[in-house]
């Protein structure tokens, strides 16, 4: 642990395996969005069926980022594991104030933890809802020998699935906001999935 002359505290909280299904997971979420748009712009042209299949397959990779994270969660060091996302007494104090409690502890913030959970519960079943559709659409998949070409199934699948898209955009524009409101408050945060290194002001645990 090292403290600076601005008085915050700084160590290495996030392990190396934690970052990279950080990363792994993020750029799969990425690739999804951006295949997902260029088969808007490609549909019904000869290379909209090749930029679906693509995404079908980035889809697995978050699947597997999404398992990998599920278990490192369960096993991993302190600071990933997902009792580390569940701050009770913080949410109940905040719902009781409605005051926005200050990190006064190394790992998740007591509030981003909330979003946080609630998107691993929405690319949990995400990925359910893709798998459904990549077999009714595309005859490929684990759900295949049950959802194979049901096309009469297509939009129960796929409305939920658009849905789920968009809470998925507007949290990638509120964590990106969040990181840049931090920076300009000169709170070193984005880094930290980078170096693991997390800054507290002095006296956190």
């Amino acid at each position: 642990m090292r403290i600076s002359l601005t008085g915050q505290e700084s160590k290495v909280v996030f392990d190396p395996l934690l970052r990279i299904l950080h990363a792994w997971n993020a750029l799969a979420i990425v690739g999804l969005i951006l295949t997902a748009w260029l088969a808007d712009l490609f549909e019904h042209g000869s290379k909209e069926a090749t930029v679906w299949l693509v995404h079908t397959y980035i889809g697995y990779a978050l699947i597997c980022g999404l398992v990998g994270r599920l278990v490192w969660g369960m096993v991993g060091p302190r600071y990933a594991r997902f009792s580390d996302l569940l701050h009770i007494d913080q949410w109940r104090e905040t719902w009781r104030t409605w005051r926005w409690p200050k990190p006064i502890r190394y790992g998740h913030d007591p509030m981003a933890s909330l979003a946080f959970i609630a998107l691993y519960a929405l690319l949990a079943v995400q990925a359910g809802l893709g798998l459904a559709l990549a077999a009714i659409e595309q005859n490929i998949g684990p759900l295949t020998p049950v959802l194979g070409d049901a096309t009469a199934w297509k939009d129960f699948f796929n409305e939920p699935h658009e849905a789920i898209y968009s809470a998925v955009l507007v949290f990638i524009a509120a964590h990106l906001s969040m990181m840049v409101w931090h920076h300009l408050k000169r709170k070193p945060v984005a880094q930290a999935m980078v170096s693991g290194i997390q800054y507290l002001n002095h006296g956190g645990q």
